[in-house]
């Protein structure tokens, strides 16, 4: 995937963008089940420290969209917008 942002503690993602990927879709399950289970044993090691993490929540979304740069003079962003 393509990081497109970083905002706070989130992450944008794009699959299927910049470059065309057949197996978008299950290459961004398999990203978010990943990271699930990265988050998972994050919190496992505070957990044993005493320190309590919230879930971390993650959504994957499919479907047509519009890609690229958007903006004007003072400000541009490549991003994805769709429902």
């Amino acid at each position: 995937g393509t990081v497109a942002k970083i905002v706070g503690d989130a992450l944008h993602v794009l699959f299927g963008a910049p470059g065309d990927q057949p197996d978008h879709a299950d290459r961004a399950v398999a990203c978010a089940l990943d990271l699930d289970g990265f988050a998972e044993a994050f919190r496992a090691r505070w957990r044993e420290r005493g320190v309590n993490i919230g879930a971390t929540r993650i959504g994957v979304h499919a479907g047509p969209a519009i890609v690229g740069n958007f903006g004007g003079g003072r400000f541009f962003d490549y991003t994805a917008y769709g429902d």
